[in-house]
């Protein structure tokens, strides 16, 4: 397993959990009174994950950054790259989704985070390219 690999996973791993931790948050208050089929999520996998509980999602989440971050590590270079970015990309999206439209932050102040996770996929990015010059 080459090691460096992890530099590609860097960017998604936390961007993912801010995704989820947003998500736990946006979630009604019918739904942390047990009523698990009143979930707010638009992607129907974790929607589906979401309506068996918070439990469920966290551990769906987890699994989602093992095998995702499994296959970055595996895959040919510019295969790893790309799913990085996708991934960055997709969690980044969906985090700016929840800040805008269901905590009604200032939507200006929010592109902030695409800098935030853009900077943070860069930086990674270039130390995984440097690591692979020695």
């Amino acid at each position: 397993m080459d090691k460096s690999r992890l530099w590609l996973c860097l960017p998604f791993v936390p961007v993912c959990l801010i995704d989820a931790g947003v998500t736990l948050s946006g979630q009604a208050h019918e739904y942390w009174q047990g009523n698990w089929q009143y979930v707010e999520e638009v992607f129907p996998l974790f929607a589906w994950v979401l309506s068996s509980g918070p439990g469920a999602f966290v551990l769906a989440c987890l699994a989602w950054i093992a095998v995702f971050g499994g296959l970055i590590v595996l895959a040919p270079d510019v295969i790893a790259e790309i799913l990085s970015l996708a991934l960055v990309n997709g969690h980044t999206w969906g985090t700016m989704t929840w800040l805008v439209y269901d905590l009604k932050l200032d939507y200006h102040l929010c592109l902030l985070f695409f800098v935030f996770t853009g900077s943070l996929f860069i930086l990674s990015h270039r130390k995984w390219r440097l690591s692979q010059q020695y």
